[in-house]
């Protein structure tokens, strides 16, 4: 299960409570019509000709109070409460029963056990694989600035160099510990592109959303940056207060290709059935992708949440 902190939360109910690991931070521009179906009334959104900011968060922690598990929060919009703003969770998946129990009862956050249920994807085409998808997801920040590509870690995957660069990336969602079997899979595919598609569910009739993740750089050579990001929470059942924390991020960062939200209709025998997307991931998984920033060799240090009053 990886590392975790002894006794867990219990041990240290006050916090911070440290988390390593990885992430993807995907901006979606998501409309205000379908944002407000999953933020608070009362919370004021920053929107512009009817737009905000929302998006998902996907973290594979290796350490963490509770051992290693694995997190998608799907972030509504971009709410503002003076002089701070943020992206509101409007919920959180997690695959471990203590960090739910955490983040519902303590963090005042909409957590929610799920399964996160990967498939291995074979194609030669490029790093993100899947030779029958046709239409790929292009963020707007490489469509805008075409110059921008090049300052990529990942860099620019030529459709006739399949061997190099399997053999300089790798999928996001593998972990260390796969590297061997990872390995005897390129042989085996003659070095062919492999990316994860991952399927998140509450159960078998109740999925998420499905995901098809890109392909990262073996080597890591990206900046390390140390980042202060208030946070807000609460305005649930178990926590109808507003709530904010901090949260302190030290990691490498990069620009990555975007993760693509698949449709229900894009059918593949690689993929899992899936079951009914849910409803207030809709609004997001249509929004257009801005820019996906990877974190990697990520060191995060949470506060422990306090009320407060809206300004």
């Amino acid at each position: 299960m990886g590392k975790g902190g002894k006794g867990g939360y219990d041990a240290d109910k006050n916090g911070p409570w440290i988390f390593k690991g990885k992430a993807l931070y995907q901006l979606h521009l998501v409309k205000v019509s379908e944002a407000i179906k999953s933020v608070p009334s009362d919370l004021q959104l920053v929107s512009l000709f009817g737009y905000t900011l929302g998006g998902v968060y996907l973290a594979r922690y290796s350490e963490s109070p509770c051992g290693a598990f694995d997190e998608l929060v799907v972030l509504g919009g971009l709410v503002w409460n003076k002089p701070l703003s943020c992206a509101w969770a409007s919920r959180v998946y997690v695959n471990n029963e203590a960090a739910r129990k955490h983040g519902v009862k303590t963090c005042g956050l909409p957590s929610r056990r799920a399964d996160f249920n990967s498939a291995v994807v074979v194609g030669n085409d490029d790093g993100n694989g899947g030779e029958k998808k046709k239409k790929q997801l292009r963020s707007l920040a490489t469509i805008l600035l075409p110059g921008f590509g090049s300052l990529q870690t990942t860099g620019t995957m030529n459709r006739n160099s399949n061997t190099n660069s399997s053999r300089t990336h790798h999928p996001w969602w593998r972990r260390e510990e796969d590297e061997e079997q990872y390995h005897n899979q390129q042989q085996h595919h003659n070095h062919h592109h492999h990316s994860h598609v991952v399927d998140v569910s509450e159960s078998k009739n109740s999925k998420c959303c499905t995901m098809r993740l890109p392909m990262a750089p073996k080597k890591i050579v990206s900046p390390r940056i140390k980042m202060f990001l208030p946070s807000f929470s609460g305005r649930t059942k178990t926590c109808p207060e507003l709530m904010k924390y901090s949260l302190e991020m030290n990691a490498n960062v990069r620009v990555s290709k975007p993760i693509e939200m698949m449709d229900d209709d894009d059918n593949d025998e690689n993929v899992a059935k899936k079951g009914k997307t849910n409803d207030v991931l809709n609004g997001v998984i249509k929004g257009k992708p801005v820019v996906c920033i990877a974190f990697e060799n990520m060191h995060m240090s949470v506060g422990k949440p306090m009320k407060f009053d809206l300004v």
